[in-house]
């Protein structure tokens, strides 16, 4: 997963978590940009993952 525009990403997690709760929305944001950073070189190797084994059933 590439992020290209990581403000851009960050303005629209605080305007789509706005909707959702009425808590701290823009820290939550900022929490969710840390796990997809985080989380991005195990995300990639399931994805990887699961091309390799999607025709294998």
């Amino acid at each position: 997963m590439v992020i290209e525009n990581p403000k851009a990403l960050k303005s629209w997690l605080v305007g789509y978590l706005a909707e959702l709760c009425v808590e701290d929305h823009a820290a939550h944001a900022k929490h969710v940009f840390a796990q997809l950073k985080k989380k991005k070189a195990q995300f990639i190797r399931l994805w990887q993952w699961g091309v390799r084994n999607r025709d294998r059933s």
